[in-house]
């Protein structure tokens, strides 16, 4: 067979050392391995099938040895011991992975309830310590920019006529705090420095008050929704999600922190002019009177009366909130004096390399990750960005707080480790999802609003390999009509399927820091009649330093600038010293059968990863750049996702590669004309 530079011998793999040295035998791990396995390829062979059948291939075979080891891993870390995989666990212990009946019944059946706000309860309520509300003025600590488009509300105020509108569709906020406790609530936020009180004719807004849970305690959310139909679209807010962390590149082991601004909305206090438009219910002048509003003028000024509660700081249920608090957070850390570098901030703008200290920025919480052997910048950085929380009125949680070392850590629901380098689902964490998961299938009917609460902790899990994403289909639809459902509705037998590929899936659920670029470029393409693939191959060093830097035309398309291999990628080589890139085509196929041009640039692309693959030696966890000219394509692979179904199915056929293989798939768009796969593409 040919080899990757078109003709002649193979050349020598990739130096990628192999997960196992020997592969083991199936009947060599434990019957509790093999039945967690055997649920995966399951789902494998889901995927593969394209949804339409299970049966097993010859593909589903020869991936079976990986899956038995990622099922061993996984079973180990859910019983908290050293990987073992031909000793039986045994006992209860065991059966706590595999065996079904054990496995899945061991859960409270909330799947069929309605997942609404709590009552709040003032025992229970989580509110910042005496002296900690409104330590942070917001004008003051937002950059300039922002500084002056905040204020002024009315700035921010939709037209009259589209407020019009919306007041004749809105429902009265919701308020779920009983009226004994209310008065006591009132005193206790203004004690806190929360609230302060207005007339009635002052009031722009009266928002509502409810609570969710924070673990044993709750926490205190404003149903901002009066306010909020009032207002323009907030800037948009791009986050540091899963899928971003999922693409830093370590070279070995790394030391990780993270902290967490203590109660960080309530923290920042509001412009004056801002207050009347987060107003609670009126309460009495009785109940303004135990408080010290007004000062040695309280009982004379507040003698008569109703008085309308007003937040002073940042309400949580504000669509604003979340921009103005990353903003906030950003800049205070823009200005900290001393081992803060922007360059070093983890952002889809910027490289993706761990070879110096990184870290990420997510509304109240921070967090980052280096090499080893750059500790001491570490340690300065985490101690730079404290000190400059403090002295801006944003002190940490002391508990939460881990400074940098080689550490296993859980942060933005994810669990990272240190010393393997590795970011994953917490193991509790997708149990626990797995359980609820398969008693809301068996029941066979649900809440649309429970399932849509379960579907979006699968895909907050799934993000770190977005294509797995190709799973669901049938589920969004399901999401789509039933949603604003209140009662419960019978499953669709596609979305239970679905439902129990995820769970089959969760032991390949992984991601490794540790994912070198292949010393070979990848491009794919697909005309009427065909699909090629061409590779180009360079000295390794230096295709994977060019590979990392083609992380800034991720999500890019030919409106925002694209990629040009023959004038970008030779320009690139020749500032180096290096040859022009030469390309070898190594596939050259006829399709059987008429498609969309998107389906069949989608199993070109299919082809692209299968060829990657070929090879003897069986090596896992790298990234590869694959060039695709389609932006339907494109789009798909960056998102996991596609309306098309014929697309979505060859989503899933890469899928299975990308999680079994532990593939970083670093997808560049490219213009037609110069995507060296066109020529094999229609040269049959």
């Amino acid at each position: 067979m040919q080899g990757l530079d078109g003709g002649g011998p193979r050349s020598p793999p990739v130096p990628l050392k192999p997960s196992i040295s020997r592969p083991l035998e199936e009947k060599e791990f434990s019957s509790e391995v093999r039945e967690v396995a055997s649920a995966c390829m399951a789902s494998v062979a889901f995927m593969l099938g394209g949804g339409k059948r299970d049966e097993t291939s010859a593909a589903v075979a020869r991936l079976r040895p990986m899956v038995l080891e990622a099922s061993a891993e996984f079973q180990a870390k859910a019983l908290g011991t050293p990987r073992c995989p031909v000793a039986s666990q045994g006992g209860a212990a065991g059966s706590r992975i595999a065996r079904g009946k054990h496995f899945f019944d061991t859960v409270k059946p909330l799947y069929f309830e309605r997942l609404e706000a709590e009552k709040v309860e003032l025992a229970r309520v989580a509110l910042p310590a005496l002296g900690l509300a409104g330590t942070a003025e917001m004008l003051r600590l937002l950059p300039t920019k922002w500084a002056k488009y905040y204020a002024d509300p009315e700035s921010l105020l939709l037209p009259r006529t589209r407020r019009a509108r919306g007041r004749q569709r809105r429902k009265k906020p919701a308020f779920l705090v009983e009226g004994k406790e209310y008065a006591g609530l009132v005193e206790l936020l203004f004690k806190r420095g929360m609230i302060s009180f207005v007339r009635p004719g002052a009031v722009r807004s009266e928002t509502g008050l409810f609570a969710v849970p924070k673990d044993s305690e709750q926490r205190l959310i404003n149903d901002c929704r009066p306010t909020n139909e009032k207002q323009v679209d907030p800037p948009p807010l791009e986050l540091p999600g899963p899928d971003l962390l999922s693409q830093l590149q370590a070279d070995g082991p790394v030391v990780c922190w993270k902290y967490d601004v203590a109660s960080c909305f309530h923290r920042i206090r509001l412009p004056e002019v801002w207050w009347p438009f987060f107003a609670l219910p009126a309460v009495s002048a009785d109940v303004v009177a135990k408080t010290d509003f007004g000062g040695s003028r309280t009982r004379r000024s507040v003698k008569k009366g109703m008085w309308h509660p007003v937040f002073t700081v940042l309400p949580m249920g504000w669509k604003f909130a979340p921009h103005i608090c990353q903003e906030i957070h950003m800049e205070v850390v823009r200005r900290a004096v001393g081992g803060v570098r922007f360059q070093d901030l983890i952002c889809t703008q910027l490289d993706r390399r761990v070879d110096r200290p990184r870290f990420l920025i997510y509304l109240d919480d921070g967090a980052g990750l280096a090499p080893v052997s750059k500790l001491a910048e570490a340690l300065e950085l985490f101690g730079a960005i404290l000190t400059a929380l403090a002295d801006s009125g944003l002190s940490t949680k002391l508990a939460k707080n881990l400074p940098p070392a080689v550490q296993v850590m859980k942060c933005l629901g994810m669990r990272w480790d240190g010393a393997d380098a590795s970011f994953a689902p917490p193991v509790e964490g997708l149990l626990d999802l797995m359980r609820v998961t398969e008693q809301l299938v068996r029941a066979g009917w649900a809440c649309p609003k429970a399932l849509q609460s379960i579907v979006g902790r699968w895909v907050w899990y799934l993000l770190p390999s977005r294509l797995a994403l190709s799973v669901l289909s049938s589920t969004y639809r399901f999401a789509e009509v039933f949603g604003t459902k209140a009662e419960p509705v019978a499953l669709w037998s596609s979305v239970a399927k679905e439902l129990r590929t995820l769970v089959g899936l969760a032991p390949l659920l992984r991601c490794s820091w540790r994912r070198p670029f292949l010393d070979f470029l990848t491009a794919s393409d697909a005309s009427e009649t065909g699909g090629g693939v061409s590779v180009s191959r360079s000295r390794a060093d230096i295709l994977r330093v060019f590979s990392a830097e083609l992380w800034s035309y991720w999500r890019r398309f030919p409106s925002e600038g694209q990629f040009d291999i023959t004038a970008d990628a030779d320009a690139w080589m020749g500032q180096r010293g290096e040859n022009p890139l030469v390309w070898r085509h190594v596939v050259s196929r006829k399709f059987k059968f008429k498609q969309g041009i998107a389906v069949l640039e989608a199993r070109a692309a299919v082809d692209a990863v299968r060829r990657v693959l070929d090879l003897k030696e069986r090596h896992r966890r790298f990234s590869m750049v694959l060039f695709v000219d389609n932006t339907v394509v494109v789009g798909g692979l960056t998102k996991g996702r596609s309306k098309s179904h014929d697309v979505l199915v060859q989503l899933r056929f890469l899928a299975v590669y990308a999680l079994v293989y532990e593939i970083r798939l670093l997808v560049v768009y490219i213009p037609s004309a110069s995507n060296p796969a066109d020529e094999p593409s229609r040269a049959v």
